[in-house]
């Protein structure tokens, strides 16, 4: 996974996530902390209409997203049309606002911010491996000069 992400670039955008949870009280606005799973969101607010996403029933957080290090992966998805936008694991976020939208909606508003180290480093991009049109298996040796 890695090793795919660090071959797309990453892209500077606001991005938006769903979470059907109540956990409000664990992201107080002025808070640093860090994802540390793979993150999917979407650069379209539309797409969380969707049950699947966030919908309009039952107490739920939208996290409102500027990043720095999201992978556009809308062309690598199965659904093209949810705008499928990667955060890589590991990265860090400021809370820099929140609302209490009513109907138990939670707006919490995120900066990615850089952290005082590396926490995980993406696979550095790497070119294509040589591909053979015959029909004949080729060998790879290692070069020993």
């Amino acid at each position: 996974m890695l090793t795919a992400l660090g071959c797309l670039p990453s892209i500077r955008l606001t991005i938006y996530r769903g979470v059907k949870l109540n956990l409000v009280d664990e992201y107080p606005v002025g808070q640093t902390f860090v994802w540390w799973c793979f993150s999917p969101c979407t650069s379209s607010v539309i797409t969380l209409q969707s049950e699947q996403f966030l919908g309009k029933t039952d107490t739920r957080i939208m996290f409102i997203i500027d990043c720095c290090s999201g992978n556009d992966i809308r062309r690598h998805s199965y659904f093209e049309t949810e705008n499928e936008v990667l955060l890589p694991a590991a990265r860090q976020f400021k809370i820099v606002g929140y609302l209490d939208s009513g109907n138990d909606l939670h707006i919490i508003q995120l900066q990615e911010t850089e952290a005082l180290f590396h926490l995980i480093e993406l696979v550095p991009k790497m070119s294509a491996p040589a591909v053979s049109h015959s029909n004949q298996p080729e060998i790879l040796t290692k070069s020993t000069q």
